[in-house]
């Protein structure tokens, strides 16, 4: 398996093998590879699943409601008319705040739906593509997916991160 592409460290390694740098005359350079006999494929899918898991277990907070906090962050992103006019955000300051992309998808998921819960799945969603990032980032650098995986799931289990997911603007 050749790991070249941009999210190629999502797919699942053996676990046991070492990766090996292979010298390639191709302009991309350097190339990655580990043989494949399906334990880190087991083991990425048993993490897809365990991710399923933590969604159901932060699924109880998912609340219709916003919290005192997050009015303030509502009231400065979702005036804007259209999209044109929301992506001024790139350009101005909000205090003295610089989050650009925060903002405009706090303005985007708005367009969704007035109530939370786009909000809060929206960081849920950021949450596990985080986790899966983290998994991928360690599976490379520990060359084996059970331990990755492992650090994984506690960093998705950990409580501090409720707040990521409950709190508007815990998306930053």
């Amino acid at each position: 398996q050749v790991l070249a592409s941009p999210v190629s460290f999502l797919a699942p390694a053996d676990p046991e093998a070492e990766l090996m740098m292979i010298a390639s005359l191709s302009p991309a350079g350097p190339r990655l590879t580990a043989p494949n006999n399906g334990n880190g494929r087991k083991i990425f899918l048993g993490l897809c699943v365990a991710l399923l898991g933590v969604s159901l277990l932060f699924y109880p907070g998912m609340t219709p409601s916003f919290s005192a906090d997050d009015y303030p962050h509502l009231v400065r992103n979702i005036h804007y008319q259209d999209f044109l006019q929301a992506l001024s955000v790139f350009t101005e300051f909000d205090g003295r705040e610089y989050r650009p992309i925060v903002r405009l998808s706090v303005w985007l998921n708005y367009q969704v739906d007035r109530t939370a819960t786009p909000f809060h799945y929206t960081n849920l969603l950021l949450h596990l593509l985080c986790t899966l990032c983290l998994y991928g980032t360690l599976r490379q650098l520990a060359q084996a997916s059970f331990p990755a995986a492992v650090a994984s799931l506690l960093f998705a289990l950990h409580p501090i991160h409720s707040t990521n997911i409950f709190f508007i603007m815990g998306r930053t």
